[in-house]
């Protein structure tokens, strides 16, 4: 028999922010000389702003502003404000070509072209994703 999830409510709601508050203050304050590295790191190893910011829709279909370290080249991402039109035109032909490895809605590039040499190491360690805690602390995020 599967598990059926369900929303929390009442006091189960309030321990659940609780948790979200105290582990990602915790996590940002352990961290943060980690945080500083690799923003230097980012920063020697190309141009561009340190963070990627992205919307995404969270819960409610309500959209939050989305952090990670960058990992691409500016110029080749996607999004507002970042690669236009050549950057479009790369992730086009990246996912029609046999480096797609994962075809569908969330395609995945091996070997991506786009990827910074930095950008990799932070991708395979999931370092990319620590300032996801911030969208933790100030309630757009939950911790799993």
């Amino acid at each position: 028999m599967g598990y059926i999830s369900s929303p929390l409510s009442g006091r189960r709601r309030v321990v659940k922010r609780g948790v979200d508050i105290l582990g990602s203050t915790i996590g940002l304050i352990i961290l943060s000389p980690i945080f500083l590295v690799v923003a230097i790191l980012i920063k020697l190893n190309s141009p561009g702003p340190v963070m990627y910011r992205q919307m995404r829709i969270g819960k409610g279909k309500q959209p939050f502003r989305f952090l990670k370290f960058r990992s691409m080249y500016t110029h080749l991402s996607l999004g507002a404000g970042y690669g236009g039109k050549e950057a479009e035109q790369l992730y086009a032909q990246l996912i029609q070509s046999d480096q797609n490895v994962r075809k569908g809605i969330l395609p995945k590039i091996a070997n991506d072209p786009r990827v910074t040499r930095v950008g990799a190491r932070l991708r395979k360690t999931s370092l990319d994703e620590l300032p996801s805690l911030r969208s933790v602390l100030i309630g757009d995020m939950s911790l799993i």
